[in-house]
């Protein structure tokens, strides 16, 4: 159950579209969210008493824009607090959801682009230690066409705001449960990403079981196995779709098996998909084998990092 979020904020124009699309929250079963602020210092010693003593930065202007942030999510049917941290963010954050217990950590994500600067700096940090679920909303800039001025185009969430003539940051999909897809690989971890999926309480439009038959794993001594791994898959996804379809009924569930690279296999589909386009991914952060945080881990960092989705990670329970 992801009942408290803990929601990263910068502060930042990307920051305010997250909070003002943040009743979409509520179809994944948000009820609470602690709104964190994180003075970025690396010297976490400090309070906010010395930060605004050694003239660092104005403390009252920016509790003014978080108080503001959480009165927002209040009117939209939150239970809302606020916290004002100092320290290294991508840290501090983690830390952050086991000092609050909270269920889940919500950060921006600003997608890819094709210089290779991916994401922001804070929620690739954060992807480095998965140890709590992790949702990435991205965040991306719609051009004004009707201007001449060219901006660079620098995706940090936080570094470039909002100017008259320039861009806006808009949520690449509002809704989080119009088309969610369930990469599996049928491990503990993938098993874990399931069984969250299966808790969500709203109401799910359409799921997407998706299953990769690994070339590296098969094409050189058991390629003459695939149509029977094809015909055991298949009924095991077969089985996650009736074990789905008892708890959301609701719920238009697909089932899906390709054969290539898992991470290309992933994003071809996210991105081939154009009537109902995937909304949300949810990936187990690990997967099967003796390297299984190489191995499925890669590939769900991999897909966090460059999907047209906003991406769930979660990770297996200890």
């Amino acid at each position: 159950m992801l009942t408290h979020a803990i929601l990263a904020t910068d502060l930042s124009k990307p920051s305010d579209v997250l909070i003002a699309k943040a009743s979409e929250l509520h179809n994944i079963g948000v009820e609470k969210i602690t709104l964190v602020f994180v003075y970025r210092s690396l010297v976490c010693s400090l309070n906010i008493e010395e930060v605004e003593m050694r003239g660092l930065v104005n403390i009252k202007d920016l509790k003014k824009k978080l108080a503001r942030q959480k009165e927002q999510l209040e009117e939209a049917g939150f239970e809302a607090t606020s916290e004002f941290l100092i320290g290294v963010p991508s840290k501090t954050l983690r830390s952050a959801v086991k000092d609050f217990q909270a269920d889940v950590l919500i950060i921006g994500s600003n997608g890819y682009s094709e210089s290779d600067v991916v994401l922001g700096s804070t929620a690739y940090e954060v992807l480095n230690n998965v140890e709590n679920p992790v949702l990435l909303m991205v965040l991306q800039k719609e051009k004004d066409s009707t201007k001449a001025q060219q901006q660079p185009d620098n995706r940090v969430v936080g570094k470039n705001e909002n100017k008259e003539g320039g861009s806006k940051w808009t949520l690449l999909s509002e809704s989080l449960t119009k088309h969610i897809l369930l990469p599996t690989d049928f491990s503990d971890f993938a098993e874990e990403a399931f069984q969250t999926l299966k808790a969500l309480k709203g109401n799910i439009a359409e799921l997407t079981l998706m299953h990769i038959q690994d070339e590296v794993r098969i094409k050189d001594h058991l390629s003459s196995k695939l149509d029977e791994f094809n015909k055991i898959d298949t009924a095991r996804l077969g089985r996650l779709k009736e074990a789905f379809e008892k708890a959301h009924p609701e719920t238009k569930v697909n089932t899906h098996i390709a054969y290539g690279k898992p991470k290309e296999k992933i994003l071809d589909y996210i991105n081939s998909v154009r009537v109902n386009r995937v909304s949300l991914t949810i990936m187990g952060s690990q997967g099967r084998g003796f390297l299984s945080r190489l191995f499925l881990g890669s590939v769900s960092h991999y897909v966090a990092r460059h999907a047209d989705s906003n991406v769930l990670l979660v990770p297996l329970k200890h």
